[in-house]
């Protein structure tokens, strides 16, 4: 009927509330909607869950002002995919070191250049006694060293 009104369902001694259907359900507001728990608040989708945004709207994971950790793809052998083929820029930044760790190989790749600037230097070494190879696969570009500008080599 008529007029603004607050539905409350159930009780601050209510141990479950629970929606059972075989149907969609539809949370729609013309303002914010707000999950919130004193725990946790899980979300499982069996068929997937998807997050999106209308038009242009950003899409903001850990945006607020807390330090916990955001961990992605943690539970399970996953793959985590960042991006798309059409992604115009994907940016990593931090006031803080940026640490790539990883048992196997990490692989930077690119179709056109990957471009290493360190404006403190760059550093190239390894662990224990293994070999630093440059230049080592069985293309034959040429290798250059210090060709841009007045360097010592």
């Amino acid at each position: 009927t008529g007029g603004a009104r607050a539905i409350n369902v159930g009780s601050g001694a209510a141990l479950d509330i629970g929606i059972t259907t075989a149907e969609d359900i539809a949370l729609t507001a013309t303002k914010t909607i707000n999950l919130a728990a004193t725990t946790v608040v899980d979300v499982l989708g069996t068929g997937g869950v998807l997050i999106n945004s209308a038009a242009a709207a950003a899409i903001s994971i850990g945006n607020d002002a807390t330090t916990g950790t955001l961990s992605l793809g943690t539970g399970g052998a996953r793959a985590i995919n960042v991006g798309s083929g059409a992604a115009l820029d994907i940016g990593i930044t931090t006031a803080e070191d940026i640490a790539l760790t990883a048992t196997k190989t990490i692989n930077l790749a690119a179709t056109t250049v990957v471009d290493v600037l360190g404006t403190g230097g760059v550093l190239i070494n390894s662990a224990a006694a293994a070999a630093i190879s440059i230049g080592n696969d069985a293309t034959t570009g040429t290798l250059s060293l210090g060709t841009g500008g007045a360097r010592a080599i």
